[in-house]
């Protein structure tokens, strides 16, 4: 422990300076990991990410998503028909996401066949969710699909991060915070 000396007025006071930061190594394929400790992992360590077990992705973007206000429903890992979540959203609207865990960059194929599963599956809209980039053809996909009627918003891994520390940071209430200072 550190002390530090500080003089207010005549009293003189110690203030300790003490904090231990450690970040556990957890083991990504597991998926009986809870998701609190994988969101703070992948908080803490994004560049793990390419380690994190496909089906634990998709549960981790389901439980950003939620604590941003939405309701998602994870679909089965196979046989999803290419949804790997579905949010329902304003107005009776249904959306269809698609989370990839890839290290190379989402190609133009990947967005027209996530956008024929939105059409075949009745979705008004759809998000796709990587842990990389998008080539550019995929962005022009994209934006052919909305110029059709459904559109996909793309959301790369530098998205994904800033609104997992959004959602990290509305875990934390005032009543959180009280409590922790008590």
């Amino acid at each position: 422990d550190e002390w530090d000396t500080d003089f207010v007025g005549s009293k003189r006071f110690h203030i300790e300076y003490g904090a231990l930061g450690c970040l556990k190594e957890l083991d990504l394929r597991d998926l009986s990991i809870p998701l609190s400790e994988v969101r703070r992992f992948l908080a803490g360590r994004y560049a793990s990410r390419f380690q994190i077990h496909p089906r634990l992705f998709e549960e981790t973007v389901a439980s950003v998503f939620k604590d941003l206000g939405y309701t998602p429903k994870v679909t089965v890992y196979t046989g999803d028909e290419g949804i790997d979540i579905i949010m329902d959203g304003p107005d009776d609207t249904s959306i269809g996401v698609q989370v990839k865990r890839y290290k190379d960059k989402v190609k133009a194929e990947q967005i027209r066949s996530f956008s024929g599963a939105l059409f075949l599956g009745g979705y008004t809209s759809g998000v796709f969710v990587t842990t990389s980039s998008y080539q550019p053809g995929a962005r022009n996909t994209a934006t052919l699909s909305e110029v059709k009627g459904i559109p996909i918003e793309l959301v790369d891994a530098e998205k994904f991060y800033d609104a997992l520390h959004i959602a990290q940071r509305a875990r934390y209430t005032s009543q959180n915070i009280d409590e922790l200072l008590v």
